[in-house]
């Protein structure tokens, strides 16, 4: 007759799932599980001893069942969990009538993953604290860290090596490695968006200048007018400066006009959702007005030194225009085109990476295969066996994890070092599947596993090598064969992982379905949610690799769409600007280029040597520009494992694009210069 066990499961959702996993090993050894744990031959309580009152409630459960025992009803307590854990000597103390109080080392005999030296990744964890409002918690930070480490069983196998408290208002921005599902932001990307922006405003800031400077001399006229009938010069600054700072606040109200009318395509570029009510809050309302304020005094200080300091008498004498010549204006072109060039070459590199990773080998076939969850375990040969009936269905796998998604992570110390493994257990038509090498089989009878090339690599082991040792580990790990590498977690942007690999057993259960479809393939995923539906009564949830693997680049294509949709925008502002700086110095040169044409030169030679005078500060650009592209994106490509080079031809292309917006800037300005009539500039100087 079958042995009756019985189950009480306390505390966290945790300890209900050691529950089941030791009532599954119990019934697959012949044990008779029962509900009704007042009336079996055997009860197992999960205790739990995180707070105060859990202890509480898993002693009086304890002695609930001492009285039951007494009575007859039940032969056998068993004791386990945080409480058997952490006060075993006092439980047996203090309640003899417990028969058996299982610690972790004894719970491995029913599931060995929670043996100590299979912790592996059980520190990586993270626990939510609610504070009570006003209470100094920093002050006791030091104090909750003791306590985790106290009461933190991890610590002490040695499993978990610190403790780090930080607010959730900075968990988004946190560099500290966290495995919690909290959505995570990148400062870096934050800082590219906020530094091209910068360089926008900046831009603008300049344009205004050269546009203003480059129409000093009509200004010049009202403002020698305005000296005569009795304005001062400060008088003069003056208005210069509010006449800029208001055009700043009109450009404010059509800029958050604009900003809110793009809301909408912003949030889907950047999957995230920009409040735009912030706006309203007095801290940010005061700061835009602020920075209005300075953006508009300093593009109008330059032009208002500049045209108040105009003496009506070198206006009458059409002397001012050539005193309004600035020198570092050509500090301003080449600024210009040096930015614009970079944002170009980093557009094209983005473009070029980006289109290298999607279609680099990531060592596994993707194509016509769907992925889903594993179904129930008792419905698992039924779903199989009608899905292998389907005409759609080539073939059918199990596996616990899949190279897309990673496996589990399995971290321990060799040498002194860390070593963290993604293993891999799936059965052959999923290895077969999925196109996985076996570089090396070592045939070996014992139990082993398959090594990856990085895990090789990273161990420093020879290729016949048949076995390794970790740290802490009490016997060798037995070594299959190597197997080729293969990116871990669909894509290519990071490293190599050292993989760990073997075939399912028959009595393991997998974790995933891996399906091989053959013609239409939303024809055949229709029919497979067919017979899930039917089999389980459960919705169907599925997906396709190849469709996944293009998805996991999709932070990658997005940065790439924003800094190509920045440099659209800083190539417009540039034409703008490169047009003013064109307009400025052509009506610089007039005069020039009337003496010229009196004295013999044709129209084509001064439009060649305005355009040629022109376009040097683009290649004095594009030389300054190439240490910086080079300084830039070889740091960006650094975060990728499988990376293009940067090749020449993405400077010259970059250069190239410039030279042609800068020649359309500057051609029909040259152009009208060079066919003028010198008889009028003369007459427009006098």
């Amino acid at each position: 007759m079958a042995i009756k066990v019985g189950m009480v499961s306390l505390g966290c959702s945790k300890n209900q799932v050691d529950a089941e996993i030791i009532l599954a090993k119990l019934k697959k050894r012949g044990y008779q599980l029962h509900t009704d744990s007042g009336t079996c031959d055997v009860v197992i309580i999960n205790t739990c001893g995180f707070i105060e009152s859990a202890k509480q409630e898993s002693i009086e459960n304890i002695l609930e069942f001492v009285t039951l025992k007494k009575e007859g009803r039940i032969k056998v307590i068993c004791v386990t969990g945080c409480l058997a854990e952490r006060y075993r000597e006092e439980v047996a103390k203090e309640i003899p009538e417990a028969d058996v109080i299982v610690r972790w080392e004894q719970v491995s005999c029913f599931n060995p993953s929670l043996a100590p030296d299979q912790l592996g990744n059980a520190g990586s964890t993270s626990a939510f604290v609610l504070v009570r409002e006003g209470s100094d918690f920093p002050s006791r930070a030091e104090d909750m860290a003791h306590w985790f480490k106290e009461f933190y069983w991890p610590y002490q196998y040695g499993t978990a090596k610190e403790v780090r408290i930080l607010p959730l208002s900075e968990q988004y921005f946190a560099k500290a490695a966290s495995y919690s599902s909290l959505r995570k932001g990148d400062w870096r990307f934050v800082i590219v968006l906020m530094s091209v922006g910068f360089l926008i405003l900046i831009f603008a800031v300049i344009n205004y200048i050269n546009l203003t400077v480059a129409q000093a001399g009509f200004r010049a006229k009202e403002m020698a007018t305005r000296r005569l009938l009795g304005s001062s010069r400060g008088e003069l600054f003056m208005r210069l400066m509010l006449e800029s700072t208001l055009l700043t606040f009109i450009s404010l109200v059509i800029g958050v006009l604009l900003a809110l009318a793009v809301v909408p395509f912003v949030n889907d570029l950047l999957q995230t959702r920009v409040d735009m009510n912030v706006l309203g809050r007095p801290v940010w309302l005061l700061a835009l007005v602020s920075l209005t304020v300075v953006v508009g005094v300093l593009s109008g200080l330059l032009p208002a030194i500049i045209i108040s300091s105009s003496k009506p008498i070198e206006v009458v004498r059409g002397t001012f225009r050539a005193k309004t010549k600035m020198v570092f204006s050509k500090f301003f072109i080449v600024f210009q085109n040096v930015i614009t060039i970079t944002m170009i070459a980093a557009s094209i590199t983005m473009v070029c990476q980006i289109v290298h990773m999607i279609n680099a080998p990531v060592g596994y076939k993707t194509k016509n295969l769907l992925a889903m969850r594993s179904v129930d375990e008792r419905q698992l040969s039924a779903f199989v066996g009608e899905l292998k009936g389907l005409s759609c269905v080539d073939r059918v796998g199990k596996t616990q994890g899949l190279p897309l998604f990673g496996s589990n992570n399995w971290t321990s110390t060799y040498q002194g070092q860390n070593i963290s493994f993604q293993q891999f257990v799936m059965d052959k038509d999923c290895y077969d599947m999925l196109g996985l090498e076996i570089l090396r089989d070592n045939h070996l009878t014992t139990e082993g596993w398959f090594l990856n090339e990085q895990a090789m690599r990273e161990m420093n082991l020879s290729e016949d090598a048949t076995s390794f040792m970790l740290d802490r580990h009490e016997r060798p790990i037995a070594i299959a064969g190597i197997v080729r590498d293969f990116y871990c977690f669909g894509n290519v942007t990071t490293g190599m992982n050292p993989v760990m690999f073997r075939f399912l057993k028959d009595n393991e259960a997998p974790w995933m379905i891996l399906i091989e479809t053959q013609g239409d393939p939303f024809a055949a995923k229709e029919a497979i949610g067919k017979v899930y539906e039917k089999v389980t009564g459960l919705e169907f949830e599925a997906f396709f690799m190849d469709e996944s693997l293009q998805n996991s680049f999709d932070s990658q294509i997005r940065l790439a769409k924003i800094v190509i949709v920045f440099s659209i925008i800083a190539i417009l502002i540039s034409l703008l600007g490169l047009l003013a700086m064109s307009t400025y110095f052509i009506q610089q040169r007039l005069q020039e280029v009337s003496v010229r044409k009196v004295f013999g030169s044709s129209n084509r030679q001064i439009l060649v040597k305005l355009v040629f005078t022109f376009l040097n500060y683009v290649l004095i650009a594009f030389v300054i520009a190439i240490p910086i592209i080079m300084y830039f994106m070889k740091d960006w490509l650094s975060d990728y494992s499988y990376r293009i080079g940067l090749s020449p031809l993405i400077f010259i292309a970059a250069g190239l694009f410039c030279l042609v917006i800068s020649f359309v800037s500057v051609f029909f300005q040259s152009y009208r210069a060079a066919t003028s009539n010198p008889v009028d500039s003369f007459r427009h100087r006098l």
